[in-house]
């Protein structure tokens, strides 16, 4: 069927085209169209057209609309511009083409021959275009008694289907086993090291955290937020040891987040662990100002300073 309409859309334009050629009187003489281009003529119309602008300049004079200089040099221009007008009609005069002589047979028979060829080829190519991923109706998929389908592809096994045990519940331990898999190799992102990080909070293995949380802060070390996560697991403990890498972690989260006010109540309490009570009681001081919005914060310092306070004074 499409090959029939494609074959009356072709031939319909190829008539349409060449229909115009072959008609009777189709070179004639188109003549000289509206304007004539005999000279005499043409002076005609120019000479009526200056002598009504000279009219009108002196009856400007006589009716007093304009000077004597204005209307000399009006005078002036329209002399010069008939002496202009007769120059070139004279140097027009043997170029102009004398009515009802031959005219040149019309060049674009080629040109609409051409033209006629490319709307076939074009439409033939469309056509075959259309027509390549086209089902061959003709013919039936199963003649060869094989079903065309990839059934015979590798299976790819889906993900999630992956984490699923025999009963249909997610299967944690392998995709957790996974997770770590990916994160001790060594290239690990930072999208794996959150997913395994909220795993380990939901099979509450905090140690297990630690660990991956001093892998990230190695591989990533522009993440803020993983070494603010390793410092609250290290010092939920109250007996943590103020260890140099401890203290290494915080300066550097101070360096790149200076207004971090959770930063430095770490700083202050590593301090106060490391028996430096000036230091601590320094900088518990500065921060105190700063959380009058937290209530809860604000107490802890206190209690801290308190404790401080205390332990200063038995030393003493």
């Amino acid at each position: 069927m499409a090959d029939i309409f494609t074959l009356i859309l072709v031939t319909t334009v190829f008539a349409g085209i060449l229909l115009p050629l072959l008609r009777p009187g189709s070179d004639r003489d188109l003549g000289a169209g509206l304007e004539d281009t005999d000279p005499s003529k043409q002076w005609e119309a120019e000479r009526a057209r200056l002598i009504e602008q000279m009219q009108d300049n002196d009856i400007a004079l006589a009716e007093g609309r304009i000077g004597v200089v204005l209307y000399g040099d009006t005078s002036s221009r329209l002399t010069a511009e008939a002496n202009r007008f007769v120059d070139r009609l004279r140097k027009m005069r043997p170029l102009v083409q004398r009515p009802g002589s031959p005219q040149s047979r019309s060049t674009g028979d080629g040109i609409s021959f051409l033209s006629a060829a490319a709307v076939v080829v074009a439409a033939l190519g469309v056509h075959f275009a259309a027509n390549v991923n086209d089902l061959d109706m003709t013919v039936s998929p199963h003649a060869t008694g094989a079903i065309p389908l990839a059934a015979a592809s590798d299976e790819v096994r889906d993900p999630v289907m992956a984490s699923l045990g025999p009963d249909g519940a997610p299967n944690i331990a392998e995709m957790v086993g996974r997770l770590e898999e990916r994160v001790y190799d060594g290239n690990p992102t930072e999208d794996d090291i959150q997913m395994l990080l909220r795993s380990y909070r939901v099979l509450e293995r905090g140690e297990d955290a630690i660990e991956v949380l001093q892998i990230a802060a190695e591989r990533f070390p522009g993440n803020v937020q993983f070494k603010m996560m390793l410092l609250r697991g290290r010092l939920q403990d109250p007996e943590f040891d103020p260890s140099e890498d401890l203290v290494r972690t915080v300066e550097t989260v101070l360096q790149q987040e200076p207004d971090l006010l959770e930063a430095h109540w770490y700083r202050g309490l590593i301090q106060a662990r490391q028996g430096r009570h000036e230091a601590a009681r320094e900088t518990l001081m500065t921060l105190r100002p700063k959380l009058s919005a937290n209530p809860r914060a604000a107490g802890a310092v206190d209690a801290l300073l308190a404790q401080l306070e205390t332990t200063t004074q038995s030393d003493n």
